[in-house]
C-alpha cells in the first residue's frame, strides 16, 4: 500500500504536516480566524478524494468557509466553515462543521465515512456536538453489488439508544450494469414495514447503453399502487448525440405528450450544442414555446433564453447568461442578466466570480440591490487545499485524461492519443462522485484514439471518470451540466 504525507499550506499562514488524522480544531480555528480580509486569487479544483494509488500527489480540500456581506458596515462577516479529514490513500474520512458566533468558531456537526473492502463508502455517520461531546443523530448505510453499483442506500436515525430505520433508496440493474429502477421508501414504525414513496424506471435502447426513457411514478396509498407523474424519452442521431426528447405528463395509466425539446449542433460532427428549441403539445399540434441559444467565443459562452410571441411571430428576449473560463477550462466568471421591456435592454441581476491559486479558491456572489440599482456583495465562499505527496522514491507518470467538452451535458469525448490506453480494444469505465461512490461501472470499446462516452442518466454535478485497461488507470474530473 502506497503511503502519503499530507502537507498543508494555507495562504502562508501556517505550514503543517499530518500523517492521517488531519489538523486539530484549534489549528483550523486559528487559520479561519486569520482569513477575515482574504480575497486573493482562487484555487485549482481538487482531484477526487478517491483516486488511483499510482498518482504522485493529490490535491484535497482541507477547509471551506462561508462569509456573508454586511451592507451597512461594508465588510464580510464569518458565518460557518467545514474542515476535512483524509486517510493515507487520500479518501475523505470525516468532515466537521463549525459556526461562527460571539467572535469564535464553534463545532456543531460531524460526518464520518467508513470504507468497505472495495474501497467504497459503506457507512456515513452524522453527529451533533452537544454539551461538549458528540451525539449520534443519523447514519447512511450503503450496500453494493460486485460491480460497485449501489444496491441500497438506507438512512437510519438514532433514537432511544438504538438505530431506527427512516428511509431507503433501492436500485436495480440489468446484466450490462445499467440502472433500470430506483425505488424510494419510507419506514412506517407502526406497521414496521417499508412504505413506497416514489420510483424511477429506466429503459435503454436495445443493444446499447443509451437511455431511452425515464419514468417518474408516485405511490398512491389509497390505491395501493404507483401512478404516473412524468416521463422523458430520449432520441439520438447517428453520432449518438441527443437529437430531441419528448416530455410527458402522467394521465392515469397513460402518458400525455407535453413538450418536445430539439437540439442543434455546431456541425454534423460536433458535440457543441448551439440551440435548444422547446415546443408545447396543444390540441394535437406542436407550438413554439421557448428556446435557448448558445454562442461560443473562445473561453466565453453566451446563453440566451427567449420566448415565442405568437402574435408578433418572433422570439422575445427573457434572460442572458455569460460564462467565462480561463485557459485551463475552469469557470471564473458568470453574469446573469434579465431583459427589461421598458428600456429594450438587459439588466444585470447576479454575477459570480471565481479566483484561483495553488492553495485556495474564492467565489464571490453579487446580486442586484433594488434600492442601489447595482450589483452588491452578498456571499463569499473560500476553499483551502492541501497536497498529499507520496513518500515512495519512485513515482508513476501523471495519468490525467483529456476529455471534451468539459463541462458537458453527459455526452463527451475522451482523447486517448497520449495514453497507453489507445492500444487497448476494451476498457473499463468507472464514474464516481466526489465521495468515491460508484455512479457508473461498465466496459467500453475505444474507436481508435478516442472514446465517445454517454452518461444520460447521471444527474448534474461533479464526478471523477476513471479508465483502465487492467494495467494502468487514468482519470479526470468532469462536470455535468444539463
Amino acid at each position: 500500500m502506497k503511503r502519503y504525507l499530507l502537507t498543508i499550506t494555507l495562504l502562508g499562514v501556517c505550514a503543517l504536516s499530518y500523517a492521517q488524522e488531519g489538523p486539530t480544531s484549534e489549528e483550523i480555528k486559528a487559520v479561519l480566524s486569520s482569513m477575515e480580509e482574504q480575497n486573493g486569487p482562487l484555487f485549482k479544483d481538487p482531484l477526487s478524494a478517491f483516486g488511483p494509488s499510482s498518482m504522485e500527489e493529490l490535491q484535497l480540500t482541507i477547509a471551506e468557509r462561508d462569509d456573508g456581506w454586511s451592507q451597512g458596515v461594508q465588510e464580510w462577516s464569518p458565518q460557518d466553515s467545514v474542515k476535512f479529514f483524509y486517510d493515507e490513500l487520500g479518501r475523505e474520512t470525516a468532515t466537521e462543521t463549525l459556526e461562527y458566533s460571539f467572535g469564535e468558531w464553534n463545532l456543531v456537526a460531524r460526518s464520518t465515512n467508513n470504507y468497505n473492502d472495495q474501497g467504497l463508502v459503506d457507512t456515513t455517520l452524522n453527529e451533533a456536538y452537544e454539551q461538549d461531546e458528540w451525539q449520534p443523530s443519523s447514519r447512511n448505510v450503503l450496500t453494493y453489488n460486485d460491480e460497485g453499483n449501489v444496491l441500497e442506500d438506507r438512512t437510519e436515525r438514532w433514537s432511544a439508544e438504538e438505530w431506527q430505520p427512516l428511509r431507503r433508496t433501492v436500485n436495480t440493474y440489468d446484466d450490462e450494469g445499467n440502472r433500470t429502477e430506483t425505488v424510494r421508501e419510507n419506514w412506517d414504525s407502526s406497521m414496521e414495514s417499508w412504505i413506497p414513496f416514489f420510483k424511477f424506471e429506466f429503459e435503454y435502447i436495445s443493444g446499447t447503453e443509451l437511455l431511452f426513457s425515464r419514468n417518474f411514478l408516485i405511490w398512491n396509498a389509497g390505491l395501493g399502487d404507483y401512478f404516473n407523474s412524468s416521463r422523458i424519452e430520449f432520441y439520438y442521431d447517428e453520432q449518438e448525440r441527443s437529437s430531441y426528447r419528448l416530455d410527458y405528463d402522467g394521465n392515469g395509466d397513460e402518458w400525455s405528450l407535453d413538450e418536445r425539446r430539439t437540439f442543434e449542433y455546431e456541425s454534423p460532427t460536433s458535440d457543441v450544442v448551439t440551440e435548444s428549441i422547446i415546443e408545447s403539445y396543444i390540441d394535437g399540434e406542436w407550438e413554439l414555446d421557448r428556446r435557448f441559444r448558445y454562442i461560443y467565443d473562445g473561453n466565453v459562452t453566451e446563453s440566451y433564453q427567449e420566448d415565442w410571441d405568437s402574435e408578433a411571430e418572433d422570439w422575445t428576449p427573457i434572460n442572458l447568461t455569460i460564462n467565462e473560463g480561463d485557459e485551463e477550462g475552469r469557470l471564473i466568471f458568470r453574469l446573469s442578466r434579465v431583459w427589461i421591456d421598458s428600456t429594450s435592454s438587459y439588466q444585470d441581476e447576479e454575477s459570480i466570480e471565481w479566483t484561483f491559486n495553488d492553495d485556495n479558491r474564492v467565489r464571490i456572489i453579487k446580486r442586484r440591490d433594488a434600492e442601489a440599482g447595482e450589483l452588491v456583495n452578498t456571499s463569499r465562499n473560500t476553499r483551502f487545499y492541501t497536497t498529499i505527496v507520496s513518500t515512495e522514491e519512485q513515482f508513476a507518470a501523471d495519468r490525467s485524461l483529456l476529455l471534451y467538452p468539459n463541462p458537458n451535458p453527459g455526452i463527451f469525448t475522451v482523447d486517448l492519443s497520449n495514453t497507453s490506453l489507445q492500444r487497448s480494444t476494451s476498457l473499463q469505465l468507472r464514474c464516481t462522485d466526489l465521495q468515491g461512490r460508484t455512479i457508473v461501472n461498465r466496459d467500453i470499446a475505444p474507436a481508435g484514439s478516442t472514446v465517445e462516452v454517454s452518461l444520460p442518466n447521471v444527474p448534474t454535478g461533479t464526478y471523477v471518470l476513471y479508465l483502465t485497461d487492467g494495467q494502468q488507470m487514468w482519470q479526470q474530473k468532469i462536470v455535468i451540466q444539463r
